[in-house]
């Protein structure tokens, strides 16, 4: 009997940009920490661009034009969480970047766009049943959208 990653080999998925925002927005909520202390990386971005990310955040839930990952408003300012204002950042053409093993890689929105549908499919049905969303699955879709591919584990 073939194996479920075998099954799903070969089939192409498309999300929509807010779909892969929401999937990237959960990742790095459950496996920032376990990716950077996992391998040795470094996660970085510009304080400056962070302080003003979190300002235009702020403003939007002000004016309630901000929604957290699942697309549930967020109605007080006091729970703007840190991923929320990393996802903040990509929408303002910020860019988040890993540093370690030799490598630096940083992206962009687009980057999330166009990636979190490579993450290999049996991690991605995990969170569109909403069945997942461990360390692991978060891992393997934060690689996939900085490196393109599962480099680690």
């Amino acid at each position: 009997m073939a194996t479920k990653e075998k099954q799903l080999e070969g089939i192409e998925l498309k999300l929509s940009k807010q779909k892969s925002e929401n999937f990237f927005h959960l990742a790095i909520c459950n496996g920032l920490g376990y990716v950077c202390n996992g391998y040795g990386l470094d996660f970085k971005y510009k304080a400056d661009e962070y302080k003003l990310a979190k300002k235009t955040l702020s403003e939007k839930v002000k004016a309630g034009k901000a929604n957290d990952w699942s697309g549930d408003k967020i109605t007080k300012i006091s729970d703007i969480c840190f991923e929320d204002v990393l996802m903040e950042m990509l929408r303002s053409n910020f860019k988040l970047t890993l540093k370690g093993n030799g490598e630096t890689k940083s992206i962009t929105l687009s980057d999330v766009h166009n990636r979190v549908q490579k993450t290999p499919m049996n991690h991605l049905i995990e969170y569109i049943n909403e069945t997942g969303g461990d360390a692991i699955t978060a891992d393997v879709i934060i690689q996939t959208v900085f490196f393109d591919e599962v480099i680690y584990g």
